[in-house]
C-alpha cells in the first residue's frame, strides 16, 4: 500500500515508485517500458501535466480530446 509520501510506479501506479524513472521494479526490469520512460524524461513539466491529465481522463472513461473546435 502506498503511503502519502510515496508517488506511484509512473507506469503501472499500483506501486511505489523505486527508481530516479519514477517506476517501481517490476515495470523497470522490463526493457521497453525503461526505454519509454528513459526517452520521454526530459519533457516539460507542462507536458508531463498534460499527459497526468490525459491519463486521469482516460481512468474514467472521459473523451481524451475536446473536439468542440470541428463544430
Amino acid at each position: 500500500m502506498l503511503t502519502w509520501h510515496q508517488d506511484p510506479c509512473k507506469h503501472c501506479e499500483a506501486r511505489p515508485g523505486a527508481t530516479d524513472l519514477g517506476l517501481c521494479d517490476r515495470c523497470d526490469a522490463v526493457d521497453g517500458i525503461r526505454l519509454l520512460y528513459e526517452k520521454t524524461r526530459r519533457l516539460t513539466p507542462e507536458r508531463e501535466d498534460r499527459l497526468r491529465l490525459l491519463a486521469e481522463r482516460a481512468r474514467q472513461r472521459l473523451p481524451l480530446f475536446d473536439d468542440s473546435w470541428e463544430t
